[in-house]
Order: structure tokens, then C-alpha cells, then sequence
């Protein structure tokens, strides 16, 4: 998933997930929400120019949950790379359940490759300590914030076991790799998007988990067996 293509409709709507309504629980309402915050994206974070952006995105996913009756326990944000800390971030805010793949919570690996996301000082540089704040007052489960990264990605792991890692379901797993796939970006870019892309069977697969454990869903299968 790239967030540095040329074309803006690339860069704010990129689209891994396609066709995700065949891949998981029918009747399941899907809100895909595009990081269209500053030239590039703001990781779905407040910024200067925009102080209220995490409301917005807040008040849209309620708007949304209110409008297709929907209860909150029901609501899971889901998302990989920038995504995933879009959908660890907002899921902590909103006290939703989540599945965030290999997120990114620190983008100084970035800033060292010439800042290629154009992002300057608009938000920090680290997301840890946002996150840890929100972690601590949680009232979520461990089990309902689940973050699935590897120790192989340099770019993100080291990154996200500074997280408060007790209070959430971390899943690390490995990948088998050849050794030209280890240098492919100066900063490991290429490992993360393969982890990312190598893996989405496994973020449909806890989506569905997580669908077919909500209430709504098994009621409506109840219904149809009778």
C-alpha cells in the first residue's frame, strides 16, 4: 500500500481492500475513511491547519453507526500500515474494538529518508506516548485491541513494543524471506508492505472473528436457521 503515489486519488483512497463486502460477514456496513489531511495525510491525527480532525472522524463514524443502527460493541476499526494506526488510534478514542496491522507509531524511520510523506512538524514524530495515554484509560478488553506486526520489520516492531503491550493482544509472526528481499528501501519500507500485503488473509480472518462473535450477527443467523 503506497501513500507516495503521484496521483492524489492513489495517495488518499488506496484501495488493498477490494472487494473486502465478498470476503467477510454479510450485511456488514463497511466505512472506509481516507487520511485527506494535508498534502499526504496526517496518520488521522490533528494538526494545525485541521484541530479537529480526529472529532470529525469520530463524529462520522458515530453519524454512520447511528444511521445503520448499529451498537457501539458492534463497531471495529480496522486498517494496516498508516491505516492501522488510524483504526489502533481511533479504536482507543472511541473505546471500539480493533485490528490494527503492523501500524506504524513512529514515522522517524520516514523522516530519514529525506521526510518522503511531507508531513514536517505537523504532528510528532512519535505516536507512542499518545497512545500509551489512551491505552492506560481504556476500558477495552485486551483481546478487543489486537495488533498484529513482526520482529522482521525493523521500521515499525522496535516501535510498537514500546506500546504499553500488556494492555493489548499483540500477534507476532515471521515471514519466510529471500535475502535480496532484506535491502530492497533504505529504510525497510519494502519489508513492512510485503508483511502488509503478505498478511491481509489474516486481518479478513480477525475481522471475521470479530463479526461473527457480534450479537447482530448471530441473531440473524438464528433467524435464517429457524
Amino acid at each position: 500500500m503506497s501513500y507516495n503515489h503521484g496521483n492524489a486519488w492513489e495517495n488518499f483512497f488506496p484501495n488493498p481492500f477490494e472487494g473486502i463486502t465478498g470476503s467477510i460477514a454479510k450485511n456488514t456496513v463497511v466505512l472506509r475513511i481516507a487520511d485527506s489531511n494535508l498534502i499526504n495525510g496526517s496518520y488521522y491525527l490533528n494538526t494545525p491547519n485541521f484541530k479537529d480532525y480526529e472529532q470529525n472522524i469520530q463524529e462520522l463514524i458515530e453519524k454512520t453507526a447511528k444511521e445503520e443502527g448499529i451498537l457501539r460493541e458492534n463497531i471495529l476499526c480496522a486498517g494496516s500500515s498508516r491505516g492501522g494506526m488510524g483504526a489502533l488510534y481511533h479504536g482507543l478514542l472511541g473505546n471500539y474494538a480493533l485490528v490494527s496491522m503492523d501500524p506504524v507509531v513512529d514515522r522517524s524511520p520516514w523522516l530519514q529518508s529525506a521526510d518522503v510523506q511531507l508531513m514536517f512538524d505537523c504532528i510528532p514524530v512519535s505516536f507512542v506516548d499518545k497512545l500509551n495515554q489512551l491505552l492506560e484509560k481504556t476500558n477495552l478488553s485486551t483481546e478487543k485491541i489486537q495488533v498484529i506486526t513482526s520482529p522482521q520489520v525493523l521500521i515499525t516492531y522496535p516501535f510498537i513494543i514500546q506500546l504499553k503491550t500488556w494492555k493489548l493482544a499483540l500477534k507476532t509472526y515471521r515471514m519466510k524471506l529471500t535475502d535480496e528481499q532484506f535491502d530492497y528501501q533504505p529504510y525497510g519500507g519494502k519489508m513492512h508492505g510485503d508483511f502488509v500485503n503478505r498478511n491481509i488473509p489474516l486481518l479478513l480472518m480477525k475481522i471475521n472473528e470479530f463479526l461473527y462473535g457480534c450479537d447482530s450477527i448471530e441473531n440473524t443467523i438464528d433467524e435464517k436457521t429457524l
